[in-house]
């Protein structure tokens, strides 16, 4: 799929036009077959193959692209469509997106379908629909582009059609076997109904990865956090740290549910009960829009660097980037309202509150080891259960869960 640049598209639909004359037949390409529907031509082009309606008029694009059979991943559904959306819509602004659908297609597998709302800077704004058939190991994957979105509704009849024939040919293949987490690393496991630093929560070990905190084409990427006032009933507001992702693909969350220390399990905070921080965001004439849970808000968007480090701004709020923490930067003494911590190299910790001086360390609170991994902190008291939590660093400060600590 990624041999096809989405930007030439318009000529592509110009291309199907203009050369070809003859309807579709019955066809299979590179282990998918599908039947074009009546009235419709078909081309293969850079690997794909390419079906257009031949009464498309001036301005108008029904482009379905087929490519061939090849290997499902281990991710979910929706993980797979939004692989195969990254590498398709480079280029393009994403300003919505439905949610996934499957059908049950018996021993043909299962359809999953998506539709995305995007701003190419040839074809403009539209509408691309993936579709992905998964069988076993294997999966077939068609996108529909389509311009203007009523023409989709004359169309819709031929569409489904065309959908209801996909299917891969040949034997199943065995599903792909989730990778085993490197040596080391923090136990996985479902537990949906928990979150991240309470006890017994695992991350999932599925998601996207999380990208390192940047600038890129003037927009956010990877993790960022800012002080806000979290209200209380009855009493002053409490100062917590929010922590936000944002995603290439134009997704943001705020306070991302980790599916590893690397990965962040999007499709599992979408399932979470309530509002689950998840949504959209593009930066249009200079302000970063936000809309997630029924809400949406938008401030001027800014980059700058004070005294702090660099920050990015919307309206008067700054984020600052997070990476990843690492064992000779947790080392310290670290402070928050109401706890401390003092991380030693030897991997073990004091939490609680501790008065170190030169005579020695007087702890009242736990004790105990801490493992890393990437963007989690496992922390195991001597006594009593032990819990993971998000772990981030951002100069002279650190985040866990919500808790920002400075340095001593």
């Amino acid at each position: 799929m990624k041999t096809l640049a989405l930007r030439r598209l318009a000529w592509v639909g110009s291309l199907l036009l203009g050369v070809l004359g003859q309807p579709a037949l019955a066809d299979e390409h590179q282990g998918v077959r599908f039947v074009p529907p009546a009235g419709w031509q078909s081309e293969e082009h850079e690997g794909v193959r390419l079906l257009a309606p031949l009464d498309l008029g001036e301005g108008e694009v029904l482009l379905a692209i087929v490519a061939g059979a090849q290997p499902a991943t281990s991710g979910s559904p929706a993980e797979q469509i939004a692989e195969v959306a990254a590498a398709l819509n480079d280029g393009a602004k994403v300003t919505g997106r439905t949610e996934v659908t499957t059908t049950a297609r018996g021993a043909r597998g299962q359809l999953h379908q998506q539709s995305w709302d995007v701003i190419d800077p040839d074809v403009g704004r539209h509408t691309r629909t993936f579709a992905v058939l998964l069988r076993g190991g294997q999966r077939a994957v068609l996108v529909l582009v389509c311009k203007p979105a009523q023409l989709h509704v004359k169309h819709e009849a031929a569409v489904r059609a065309l959908l209801e024939s996909l299917e891969l040919t040949g034997p199943p293949a065995a599903p792909a076997a989730p990778p085993a987490p490197p040596a080391g690393k923090l136990p996985t496991g479902d537990t949906p109904d928990l979150f991240p630093g309470s006890t017994g929560w695992l991350p999932s070990g599925r998601g996207v990865p999380i990208p390192p905190p940047r600038i890129v084409a003037g927009k956010p990427e990877g993790l960022w956090w800012t002080p806000v006032i979290e209200p209380r009933v009855g009493g002053p507001g409490r100062h917590v740290a929010r922590t936000t992702i944002f995603l290439a693909d134009g997704t943001r969350a705020s306070n991302p549910r980790p599916g590893s220390g690397e990965l962040f399990d999007v499709e599992g905070q979408r399932r979470q009960r309530g509002n689950t921080g998840v949504g959209t965001f593009q930066l249009v004439d200079g302000q970063l829009r936000q809309s997630y849970d029924g809400f949406e808000n938008a401030g001027p968007f800014r980059v700058g660097t004070d005294d702090s480090g660099p920050y990015f701004a919307i309206g008067e709020a700054r984020y600052r980037p997070l990476e990843k923490a690492t064992t000779a930067g947790l080392v310290g003494s670290w402070v928050s309202a109401g706890s401390r911590y003092v991380f030693k190299a030897d991997g073990t910790y004091e939490m609680g509150y501790v008065d170190s001086t030169r005579e020695g360390t007087v702890t009242i609170g736990a004790q105990g080891t801490f493992e890393l991994d990437g963007y989690l902190i496992a922390i195991r008291p001597r006594e009593g259960p032990g819990w993971i939590a998000f772990v981030g660093a951002t100069g002279p400060t650190l985040i866990m869960g919500t808790s920002a600590y400075s340095k001593e």
